[in-house]
């Protein structure tokens, strides 16, 4: 008899509690003979506001979406090889299936200083690293455009 007194408290409590704003309270609903039902009310709704440029919800309990995005790339695929990495002395950058006439190469250094740009005259071009202290290196192919087409990271022992 006294869990049919309970259910039904809670039952006409919590029709009569409910609401549509954002509430962020707690406390004892009910209390007798030693038993007691706590509860708290937090967000229960949000607001959307939309427009043209983009949409917000004002709450604080937020959806959790995951876009995947996938940019084709413009240049089409590209085939190439860089090795030996780590290197000491000199790497060779190969490019394959492309037109590599208007195309250079820059290497930075891990603090973003250039340190050498050239032309790519060849499908293989050989650069030296041997005037190069030992550190992480980048090294990034451009187009004619000077768009980064590949990086690469390149370990100098």
């Amino acid at each position: 008899m006294r869990k049919i007194y309970i259910l039904l408290i809670i039952a006409l409590t919590a029709n009569g509690f409910a609401q549509s704003n954002i509430v962020a309270t707690g406390g004892n609903a009910v209390a007798m003979d030693n038993a007691s039902l706590s509860y708290s009310i937090g967000q229960i709704d949000y607001i959307p506001l939309n427009s043209a440029s983009g949409s917000l919800n004002l709450g604080n309990q937020q959806p959790y979406e995951i876009y995947v995005l996938d940019i084709e790339n413009p240049n089409g695929i590209i085939k190439y090889s860089l090795f030996p990495n780590p290197t000491t002395n000199q790497i060779e950058l190969s490019l394959f299936e492309i037109d590599f006439s208007k195309m250079k190469y820059v290497l930075f250094d891990v603090n973003g200083k250039l340190l050498f740009e050239n032309t790519i005259s060849n499908e293989t071009t050989v650069i030296s690293m041997e005037s190069l202290s030992a550190s992480i290196y980048f090294l990034s192919v451009m187009d004619e455009k000077s768009n980064i087409i590949k990086s690469f990271k390149i370990i100098k022992k």
